[in-house]
């Protein structure tokens, strides 16, 4: 791929201000510029999600399809990666420029997600979870990125928007259902109701760091200008719990073992932020995405999964139903519901937190008024009475 050309008098202010901690954009030396996420950019994606950094500017979309697992991991899917550079950030990409850009991002992404020659680990993707049965079926994920403008820190913004993009990803749920002789291959019953789709864990997938150097000094987040001062840089991959899952040493001038360790550091430290802040921004989208109906079945679920009807454990999902025990479920979930659910919302109303209590206030004021619709719409076709008034017991 073709650089941008820079004159020594511009390498040597980029430096000097780099010396005194104050680059070219105002930023300090460990500092990023502007993060942008936006999830759910590709309707007909399974995730999807877009990240602006800087002048950066990356989609990245997950599709999961039915195939076969890989012979040395039998019990857990797959993941393939595929980075594609429009032509439209970089003239250098006209025609085949830039396929060998591309073959590097899509190694390096693969290397920082996966978990381990076995498929499970804290470090990366659980692949077990995509298992549908053992050594004949799995889910496979299509993780491909479009760059669609290059304004320097490719690795890093690549990075995030795969994490945002798996997080957004939801797996259907798949039935097995066996053929009367057993040696035949089952049919597999896709569930297409969002509300019954899975999420992957990906809170603690890490996040490529690429820490630079730029005469003495370690510098984190380059411009395109910038990566033209840099002698050496090192990608660090780094997961939510600050532990280092691999290193990359990128560019040719070696490197001291003393400055490599001093990078090491210095990406731990960036990476706390990033991972503090996307956590954050896909909390708040992700409540925001979330179904009214979706909302109700999550609060049900909380209360009344483990309550029982005459000894026996039964599922939520009969609420829909019209028959005789779909009726007296719900009329036991209106009853419970009637008592816990005002002093759910009354203790766990905007307070920072996980889970229920996240910081995009999963139960506002304005979701929980649809929720309560939802119990209301319920109530009246069971026949009941129950107040489920929002400003009873939810705080605006």
């Amino acid at each position: 791929m073709a650089s941008p050309l820079i004159s020594g008098g511009e390498a040597q202010w980029v430096a000097a201000g780099i010396g005194c901690d104050c680059r070219n954009d105002g930023r300090r030396r460990e500092e990023y510029r502007p993060l942008a996420v936006q999830l759910g950019v590709l309707a007909q994606a399974t995730g999807s999600a877009r990240v602006q950094l800087g002048d950066t500017d990356v989609i990245v979309g997950l599709k999961a399809e039915i195939g076969n697992p890989d012979a040395e991991r039998p019990d857990c899917g797959r993941l393939v990666c595929g980075v594609e550079c429009s032509p439209v950030a970089s003239p250098a990409f006209r025609g085949r420029g830039g396929d060998e850009l591309s073959g590097e991002l899509a190694r390096a992404l693969e290397r920082s997600l996966y978990a381990g020659p076995s498929g499970r680990g804290s470090s990366g993707l659980d692949l077990s979870a995509l298992c549908i049965v053992s050594g004949k079926t799995c889910w496979v994920l299509y993780l491909d990125a479009l760059l669609l403008n290059i304004g320097g820190n490719l690795h890093d913004a690549l990075s995030v928007a795969a994490k945002a993009a798996l997080a957004d990803a939801r797996i259907p749920r798949v039935d097995v259902v066996p053929g009367e002789d057993p040696t035949e291959e089952p049919d597999y019953e896709v569930d297409d109701d969002p509300s019954t789709a899975q999420r992957l864990e990906a809170g603690g997938l890490p996040i490529s760091v690429t820490v630079s150097q730029i005469g003495q000094h370690c510098v984190v987040d380059l411009t395109a200008e910038e990566e033209l001062c840099s002698s050496a840089a090192l990608q660090v991959a780094v997961d939510s719990s600050g532990a280092v899952c691999g290193v990359t040493k990128r560019r040719q001038k070696g490197l001291d073992a003393s400055v490599a360790l001093e990078m090491v550091e210095v990406a731990k430290r960036a990476a706390a932020k990033l991972h503090a802040a996307l956590a954050e921004t896909l909390a708040a989208q992700q409540a925001e995405q979330m179904a009214p109906k979706e909302l109700s079945n999550r609060l049900l679920r909380q209360f009344h999964l483990d309550k029982t009807i005459d000894g026996k454990e039964v599922l939520l999902r009969s609420v829909s139903r019209n028959d005789e025990l779909g009726i007296a479920v719900s009329r036991k979930v209106l009853l419970v519901a009637a008592e816990e659910v005002p002093a759910f919302f009354a203790k766990h109303h905007g307070i920072q937190g996980q889970g229920w209590n996240s910081p995009a206030r999963l139960f506002h004021h304005e979701a929980a008024g649809r929720v309560m619709q939802d119990f209301e719409d319920i109530d009246r076709e069971l026949g009941s009475d129950h107040d489920w008034s929002v400003p009873a017991f939810v705080s605006p």
